[in-house]
């Protein structure tokens, strides 16, 4: 990964783009760990999970969970004179984010024809709050009982939800689309 990532910058420094390129860096949820909770009750094998470890340190959860440390992850925004090197913040970014923020700088209009869940993070670039329209929502349906299959953040409050069952015949999507919620957390 660094070495790829090298490539990318030595790249930019070639064709001399460097300053004038926004590099967002980032992954798309939370680590592996070597033993999990559902395995310790002989629930789940996954022989992908032990070549890729990590910890979620103090956070409850890893990868597939919807507690945060299935999705809360560092992220690295650089952008040569137009974000302060160093500057750091806690504000909740999110996946979703990322392409009205691109069409805001890009001066491209968000598209009107559907909901667009993210909400462009350029403030926090001159140091300024995010303000959302749409609370931040995470998902993994994928059949497990033991933990939340949905998570919603509104602020410093979240909520957790079990949906209700999938049905043998159904695709993910119609049941992403009908699944109602049946306890909270």
């Amino acid at each position: 990964l660094d070495t790829g990532f090298g490539t990318l910058m030595d790249g930019l420094d070639d064709m001399k783009l460097r300053d004038n390129t926004l590099v967002w860096f980032t992954g798309d949820n939370g680590p592996e760990s070597p033993v999990t909770e559902l395995e310790s009750q002989g629930m789940w094998d996954d022989p992908l999970r032990d070549r890729s470890f990590g910890t979620p340190g103090p956070l409850r959860g890893m990868k597939r969970y919807t507690y945060e440390g299935g999705h809360r992850i560092p992220g690295i925004i650089r952008w040569p004179g137009r974000i302060e090197p160093g500057s750091e913040t806690a504000s909740l970014v999110n996946g979703t984010d990322i392409m009205p923020t691109l069409c805001g700088l890009a001066g491209v209009p968000i598209p009107k024809d559907r909901v667009i869940d993210g909400t462009s993070i350029a403030p926090l670039f001159r140091g300024q709050e995010v303000r959302r329209k749409i609370p931040a929502f995470w998902m993994f349906p994928a059949g497990y009982r033991r933990f939340p299959h949905m998570a919603m953040r509104d602020g410093d409050y979240v909520i957790l939800g079990w949906l209700d069952d999938k049905d043998k015949d159904q695709t993910w999507m119609d049941f992403i689309k009908t699944a109602e919620l049946k306890a909270f957390e």
